[in-house]
This record gives C-alpha cells, sequence and structure tokens, in this order.
C-alpha cells in the first residue's frame, strides 16, 4: 500500500464516520467529500461482487463456515 492510498482509505474512513451522524453532521462534508466517499464505496462494492462472486456455492458455504470459526474464536462466542 503506498503512502497515496493509505491517506486516501483514511479520508474515506472519516467521511464515512460523518456520514453516519446523520443529517446534522453531512452539512460538514463537502461535496468533492460526498463525490469521493460514493465514487469510494461503489468501488468497493464491486470489487467485493467480483472477489465473492466467482466463488462457487460451496466455496461460500465453505467460507461461512470458516469466519463463522474464526469469529466464535475471537470473541468466545460458541451460541453462534
Amino acid at each position: 500500500m503506498t503512502a497515496t492510498t493509505g491517506l486516501s482509505l483514511s479520508r474515506t474512513k472519516v467521511l464515512r464516520a460523518l456520514a453516519d451522524r446523520g443529517e446534522l453532521h453531512q452539512a460538514e462534508l463537502t461535496h468533492t467529500g460526498r463525490v469521493a466517499l460514493a465514487s469510494a464505496e461503489e468501488a468497493g462494492t464491486r470489487v467485493l461482487r467480483q472477489l465473492f462472486g466467482s466463488l462457487a456455492p460451496q466455496q461460500l458455504t465453505d467460507l461461512d463456515a470458516l469466519l463463522t470459526r474464526m469469529e466464535t474464536t475471537l470473541t468466545g462466542d460458541d451460541t453462534g
């Protein structure tokens, strides 16, 4: 990851956090920031669809089981 990529990711996280605060705080976002956030979200969605869309149903099932086991191990919650 380059410094530019890291900075862009940081900006996206800040903009997303501000956007999540609701309408009152959304006024703080500039038009450019909203456009950048929307663009980043679209790109992220596209990448995730390409990645997970390429998996076979059994691979998705296996991945779900693996992620569930990992979450259980990390959180200590074995109810799930």
